[in-house]
């Protein structure tokens, strides 16, 4: 550590100026594809994405009328997911919009808004344990946030979905008949197991959500759980944060505009925003860079080196759009593709050696760039860890 300090002091400049050598770039570039290679697990995996999303906008209808989910972040950015990060989302009330194209930007009610949603997130079937109310911060959130991650597992969606009803009492008779006979007049499957138990079996996993945060009516003392030998909704499939504010939205489908241009731009920004974490330049809670301020980093350096056209951000509309609901699918290599790439593939294929000297030459061109930002001791402190 204090060697690595002496030479970023004395030698600070230098490291910033001096050209990278052609033979390094190539490493370089082998060492992002390598690093970058498994962080898109392809269009499978991206449609749990999506159908999370639209599983969290019947959640959040059921108490706030009208309200629409939104994709945002990375993955709206970058058209794609590593399986493992948390997946950002914004609520929307009709009033809210009707503000913003007015032009006012005020959410009295965000808080509530917040509260609400973290409520019929539990009724939905999620832990009180693993949700996180944050309100007291200046963006109002509700996180899911694991303490240990499973392994991804795309659901089946022939298997559908089971809903477990326990009745700890005599139930009426008249209800509890009305109950069943609804159900399977809805086509959805009845299963009887013993006298105080009911699972209901359904092929969708909007109307399974439905059924598990409703009362039944009539019925006394039932308890509600998701089967624990059958599969769950996508949405308990990632973490997530939540949040009642449009920009983010906007801000997601313009960086877009740019990481669509061509893979290069979408694996370095995949490459830096991994690598600043790791070595703890990226670190909004310590008032250090952001993901989104990495990734403008280096959409600025394209830009200056005329390798990504420039966008007009006239060109994204302020208020976000039904059009933007649906976030289609890009690979993260390549620009055509399925994902879920390996090391190996990217290491000994030939198809990748002009991706592979693209994103070497950009990324060590970038580095001055970057470490010239001094906004805070972070660069100097963490220097020492960087592979650049």
């Amino acid at each position: 550590m204090d060697w690595c300090d002496r030479v970023l002091s004395v030698r600070a400049l230098k490291l910033r100026t001096t050209p990278v050598p052609p033979e390094h770039c190539s490493a370089l570039g082998l060492f992002v594809l390598e690093s970058v290679s498994e962080l898109d697990k392809g269009p499978a995996a991206f449609g749990l994405i999506q159908r999370a999303s639209e599983q969290l906008n019947g959640v959040a209808e059921s108490v706030l009328r009208g309200a629409t989910v939104f994709l945002f972040g990375s993955c709206v950015a970058s058209g794609s997911w590593d399986g493992v990060s948390d997946a950002d989302f914004t609520v929307l009330e009709p009033s809210l919009v009707s503000r913003l194209e007015a032009g006012g930007w005020e959410h009295p009610d965000e808080r509530r808004d917040i509260l609400r949603i973290a409520a019929a997130l539990r009724n939905s079937g999620f832990l009180r344990s693993e949700l996180e109310v944050v309100i007291k911060t200046r963006v109002p959130v509700v996180k899911r946030a694991r303490k240990v991650q499973a392994p991804l597992l795309l659901p089946d969606a022939q298997k559908g979905y089971k809903l477990d009803y326990v009745f700890l009492g005599p139930q009426d008779d008249r209800a509890y008949n009305n109950f069943v006979r609804e159900a399977k007049r809805r086509n959805i499957q009845v299963e009887k197991t013993d006298t105080n138990k009911l699972t209901l079996h359904f092929h969708a996993a909007p109307q399974a959500l439905r059924y598990y945060r409703t009362r039944v009516r009539g019925l006394e003392n039932v308890v509600k759980a998701w089967n624990p030998d059958h599969q769950l909704p996508d949405i308990f499939a990632l973490d997530f944060d939540i949040s009642c504010r449009p920009l983010g939205v906007r801000n997601s489908w313009y960086m877009r505009e740019y990481l669509s241009q061509h893979s290069v731009v979408r694996a370095g920004v995949a490459f830096l925003k991994r690598w600043s974490k790791q070595c703890g330049i990226n670190n909004a809670q310590k008032g250090y860079l952001t993901s989104y301020a990495v990734m403008i980093l280096w959409v600025y350096y394209l830009l200056q080196r005329g390798l990504v056209r420039h966008v007009d951000p006239a060109c994204i509309p302020l208020v976000p759009s039904n059009a933007q609901l649906q976030v289609p699918y890009i690979p993260l290599l390549g620009d055509e593709g399925a994902g879920d790439g390996s090391i190996g593939s990217v290491s000994n294929s030939p198809a990748w050696a002009e991706l592979q000297a693209n994103l070497g030459a950009c990324v060590a061109g970038s580095s001055p760039s970057i470490r010239s930002f001094r906004g805070t001791s972070a660069w100097s402190r963490y220097g020492c860890r960087t592979a650049m």
